[in-house]
């Protein structure tokens, strides 16, 4: 429900930054994407906006970013990424199981 405006305050916060905040927003989002197609990881979008809200945020100083809120963002993405693992290695088990017993 938020998406479309969190899009239209993204592009339109973007559209004012100068050109090394727009290169740091733009870096940490790039490298998220491509170290997640390169180990065949699904990503959420939202995880690359947020990540690029914080890049653009520390170049202008860690005063006006929360190191706690960073951690705990960073915290729920990895508490993400081990749950889906274990939730799709155990789907992959369950049903490798009924395979298994159905087909004996």
């Amino acid at each position: 429900m938020g998406s479309p405006r969190l899009l239209q305050a993204v592009s339109r916060e973007y559209s004012q930054l100068g050109v090394r905040r727009s290169i740091a927003a733009l870096i940490p989002g790039f490298i998220i994407a491509q170290v997640a197609i390169a180990l065949g990881i699904p990503i959420s979008f939202n995880t690359i906006i947020i990540s690029s809200v914080i890049g653009s945020g520390l170049v202008v100083g860690s005063t006006g970013v929360s190191g706690r809120k960073i951690g705990v963002t960073v915290v729920a993405w990895l508490v993400t990424l081990v749950a889906s693992a274990g939730v799709a290695f155990g789907l992959y088990r369950a049903l490798a199981l009924v395979l298994v017993s159905g087909g004996a």
